[in-house]
């Protein structure tokens, strides 16, 4: 399935059924033999097998446990894009790992992978904000919106939600492999950023406990601890899948790095 850490590129429909090729009858004067159509066969059972089988490396469902169209598209992308990042994989690839036969549907719903990781971004975004208001305003109501460890958990745990059926973090490794692509390292403006996100509110609050860093700073050392976390959840991911375990992420020791952190002297 794979080749220098590629997709290998095939260019015949994954799924197939008899109507997509012409009858018998309809083959009259043709030198097809049944060897021919065995051969045939023959392809097509192996190149589901392939396809099958790297879903199945990617930790995908099932087909028939799938949800919608457009919903499986963005897990499938999130999945592959984390496991080969963004030039690792083609558009037409990832229709096939979704089980599609039409090799342009993820053109038809997203425009091009741009619009694809746009839409992965605003999806799992929409998730995790009522989760993430829900605890902010519990911190809120309890007095301990400025504990600054609450307040990381409240921003980097949500991210280890997005798991797939063999309980590998798709959506941190999706999102190291963007930090790491020089087009979406610096052009990080999906809808998280926006206004009235509480992630907002949360950047402000964690802002209030570290006045000794200027503002500039602080997004500095934010930036580069979320790097820390996402990157660490992706080591401790790849550590799962080389001995197939299905363990939980320790995040506290990395919390407790990031306190560390945030808490030092700047040197101007």
């Amino acid at each position: 399935m794979t080749k220098n850490g590629r997709l290998s590129r095939s260019r015949s429909k994954v799924t197939a059924s008899d109507a997509d090729f012409p009858s018998h009858s309809a083959r009259a004067g043709t030198a097809t033999t049944s060897d021919g159509a065995s051969a045939l066969n023959s392809k097509l059972t192996h190149q589901r097998d392939r396809i099958r089988a790297s879903a199945i490396k990617l930790g995908l469902k099932p087909l028939p446990e799938r949800p919608s169209t457009k919903e499986l598209l963005i897990n499938v992308g999130e999945a592959v894009i984390g496991q080969h990042g963004v030039e690792g994989v083609t558009l037409r690839e990832i229709a096939l790992l979704a089980g599609q036969s039409n090799s342009n549907v993820v053109q038809y719903h997203f425009d091009n992978k741009e619009g694809l990781i746009s839409a992965i971004f605003e999806d799992r975004h929409n998730r995790v904000e009522q989760y993430r208001s829900k605890k902010f305003e519990d911190v809120k109501n309890d007095g301990t919106y400025n504990d600054p460890r609450k307040l990381l958990k409240i921003l980097w745990l949500p991210s280890l939600l997005f798991k797939n059926e063999r309980g590998n973090y798709t959506y941190c490794r999706f999102m190291l492999q963007l930090r790491l692509h020089s087009e979406f390292s610096y052009r990080r403006d999906h809808i998280e950023r926006s206004e009235g996100s509480v992630i907002i509110e949360i950047r402000k609050s964690l802002r209030n406990i570290y006045p000794h860093l200027s503002n500039d700073v602080f997004s500095y050392r934010l930036s580069t601890l979320t790097l820390m976390f996402v990157s660490s959840v992706v080591e401790f991911d790849n550590y799962l899948q080389a001995n197939n375990n299905k363990l939980n992420f320790n995040y506290k020791p990395i919390i407790d790095m990031a306190l560390a952190a945030l808490s030092a002297p700047h040197e101007e």
